[in-house]
């Protein structure tokens, strides 16, 4: 199986994981204020296949817009915000596409919270959802990602 490999931004910690499932762009108001930017684009990967390598993240617990806790995972040296994980999607560990050593290849097929979108961020050609993915609105997703990046 092929890894793929990632770190923060000053290189204290770094990551081994398997290939994305899938990968969107997210619009709500906390990725909006994590990435100090209009959107976070994050990938999911199996959580059983995702190692730390180098270092540990530091992690705090916060509650999005979603109503939902999850665990935040970022580098206490850099800052940078590396993942994601949520009682949610137990199995998935959700990392942002910008850690990655190598991302260009892959493109989002969806892109979440649209009703927070700043008006010029939506992606054009890229579905929208106007809050969280429904699990069928998920599984559509990662079967469009799957289709767009043959492995």
């Amino acid at each position: 199986m092929k890894q793929f490999t990632g770190s923060c931004q000053c290189g204290a910690v770094t990551y081994r994981m398997a290939r994305p499932v899938a990968a969107w762009v997210c619009h709500c108001l906390d990725c909006q204020r994590m990435t100090a930017s209009a959107y976070s684009f994050s990938m999911a990967t199996p959580r059983a296949t995702f190692h730390w390598t180098k270092g540990e993240p530091r992690t705090f617990t916060k509650t999005g817009d979603n109503g939902r806790a999850s665990e935040q995972h970022f580098c206490a040296d850099c800052g940078s915000w590396l993942a994601t994980t949520s009682p949610a999607a137990p199995d998935a560990m959700i990392v942002r596409v910008g850690t990655l050593d190598d991302h260009a290849w892959i493109k989002p097929v969806s892109q979440a919270w649209a009703s927070s979108a700043l008006p010029w961020a939506l992606l054009p050609g890229v579905p929208a959802i106007d809050r969280d993915a429904t699990p069928e609105q998920a599984q559509k997703a990662m079967v469009a990602w799957q289709a767009a990046h043959p492995a």
